[in-house]
């Protein structure tokens, strides 16, 4: 097999004033990008709390499996994503079918998380207007949660932009 391109994302958060945050979340992951989209092979995660670092977290994604942070394998199941890949993946299944994003219709996704994989639900919310530096941006609201009812830290709000590319 060939590899064409190879995909590196970065999501990176924090907490508190630029020049003294509380806290930091970096995300990465590296893959390739396959017709299908993102292929995700290694996930790292890395989370600071004022001056504690705590180490670095990792998945490692094969054909047939993923290796879990704990060492523990799951199977991996075709268009699995990591919590970092998740968007690009999304960005991508938006460009390719816009009609995805018809408030009212979720998406669902499977990914893979540090402990354990399962499927997630994007429910489309409906359009909206971004107030930003930049001037207004038109954006479709998406609200992700998982499926087996568990709220336990699902509180993202994911706004797609249509005319950037769905990012």
């Amino acid at each position: 097999r060939r590899v064409l391109f190879r995909s590196q994302v970065f999501v990176e958060a924090s907490v508190g004033p630029s020049f003294a945050p509380l806290g930091s979340w970096r995300l990465s992951s590296e893959g390739e990008i396959r017709a299908s989209g993102l292929y995700p092979q290694r996930y790292e995660n890395m989370n600071r709390l004022l001056i504690k670092t705590m180490p670095v977290q990792s998945l490692v994604f094969d054909d047939q499996e993923v290796t879990l942070a704990n060492g523990n394998k799951v199977p991996r199941t075709p268009d699995m994503q990591d919590p970092a890949s998740q968007f690009i993946q999304l960005a991508y299944k938006f460009m390719l079918n816009p009609g995805l994003l018809k408030a009212g219709n979720t998406i669902q996704l499977p990914m893979v998380r540090l402990k354990k994989a399962e499927i997630f639900a994007y429910d489309v919310i409906g359009e909206e207007v971004q107030q930003t530096p930049l001037g207004e941006i038109p954006t479709v609201h998406v609200r992700p949660r998982r499926l087996d009812g568990d709220a336990a830290n699902m509180s993202a709000e994911i706004w797609f932009a249509p005319g950037l590319q769905y990012l």
